[in-house]
């Protein structure tokens, strides 16, 4: 049995912002194309490349967390990690690069803090806090 148009299920994702939807875009093309091109030198340092992955796939959450309605910020950071992981997969088999545990970790990392800047995880923490206090002090008589 089909239901008709009208009593059918939305499963289409609801776009919070065109801006940010083209951002999210432009930013995972770009992510991807540099992340496949030749390496370039790194200065030295105590991660090297570790900060541009985690800044990256920051940028990568928190454009998608704001550009689309309807995930949770879980949703979104799995499928940030999910897209690191599949691109660090790919750089293995280019000539130039290659898989890295550790930017794997790097690029989850940066989703994670990308989430927490979009205010998602912000926002979660405050939910759960106000239905917390809520629980320990359950409302009473107006003071006024």
């Amino acid at each position: 049995m089909t239901l008709p148009p009208a009593a059918r299920p939305e499963r289409r994702l609801a776009v919070a912002s065109r801006w940010a939807l083209a951002a999210a875009v432009a930013l995972t093309v770009g992510v991807l194309v540099g992340s496949l091109l030749p390496r370039v030198p790194m200065p030295p340092g105590p991660f090297g490349d570790k900060w541009m992955h985690a800044a990256g796939y920051a940028a990568l959450a928190f454009c998608w967390r704001r550009a689309v309605q309807g995930p949770t910020s879980t949703s979104v950071l799995l499928a940030v990690a999910a897209f690191g992981a599949a691109v660090e997969g790919l750089q293995g088999l280019t000539p130039s690069r290659s898989f890295e545990w550790a930017d794997m970790l790097a690029n989850a990392a940066g989703a994670t803090i990308g989430l927490w800047a979009s205010g998602g995880a912000l926002r979660a923490w405050r939910d759960r806090r106000g239905r917390r206090d809520r629980r320990d002090h359950p409302p009473g008589p107006d003071p006024r």
